[in-house]
């Protein structure tokens, strides 16, 4: 198993083969490790609801990807592996379902952001913050959002995505998004001299971008035309280190 860019697999696993099946194995080992209905899980990847996790490997002549649900009645994590359509047969096939301990013990410990996207998409809001606070209870970690930019290819075909780019940690409290909405960050103090800073950076053809992004658990449209707000975190932060 080796890492991997989880959109460069997306691109090739989705365009390959939008056909899933269900292995016997995999449906008794779904049984055996999880609540989750068989026919579930091979709904959840089917319609792209688990995470892709950033892994790949290949064996029996077919690569395999790792895909990451919420087992929500049994509040624990499974992972579902894919074994991806070739030549002779282009369908994909869920081979088996692992326990959060098997795929650990393989690659590490998952990251609070893969474990906070499977529980967001099967969590309504109330839920995921209570799944939240006991999940990293007596541990501390920043939300980090991130910001895609979209603009059309110079060498665009017909049919194929446009170009992005992602500035990571965009500086926006989590209250604030908590309170008026992530789509509103760009209303947060100091986002679009931020957002500035990083396009010169990287080159960004601003002047071309047709849509940007934010995202947590999920990417949400930026609303461009939100109007800038105090930020309550900021102006505490703020004070408490004039007091010191």
């Amino acid at each position: 198993m080796k890492q991997a860019n989880p959109i460069y697999l997306a691109a090739r696993l989705w365009t390959r083969s939008t056909d899933v099946m269900l292995s016997t194995h995999a449906h008794e080992r779904s049984l055996e490790r999880s609540s989750i209905q068989p026919s579930r899980v091979r709904e959840m990847i089917a319609a792209r609801e688990a995470v892709l996790l950033p892994w790949c490997s290949r064996e029996r002549d077919a690569d395999r990807t790792y895909h990451l649900m919420y087992d929500e009645a049994a509040g624990q994590f499974v992972v579902g592996i894919l074994a991806n359509g070739s030549p002779a047969d282009p369908r994909s096939y869920v081979v088996t379902v692992l326990t959060r301990t098997q795929f650990e013990n393989d690659v590490g410990p998952l990251s609070p952001r893969q474990l906070r996207a499977a529980a967001a998409r099967v969590l309504d809001e109330v839920s995921f913050r209570r799944w939240e606070s006991e999940e990293f209870a007596g541990t501390s970690f920043r939300r980090r959002f991130r910001v895609i930019s979209y603009y059309p290819r110079d060498d665009r075909a017909e049919g194929t995505p446009p170009a992005h780019v992602v500035f990571q940690n965009a500086p926006v409290c989590a209250e604030f998004a908590d309170e008026h909405s992530l789509s509103n960050a760009g209303a947060h103090p100091g986002f679009w001299d931020w957002y500035r800073r990083e396009a010169e950076r990287v080159g960004l053809p601003v002047e071309r971008v047709v849509a940007i992004r934010i995202a947590d658990t999920h990417k949400v449209k930026l609303d461009l035309a939100a109007e800038l707000r105090e930020c309550p975190c900021c102006v505490r932060r703020a004070s408490e280190q004039n007091t010191h």
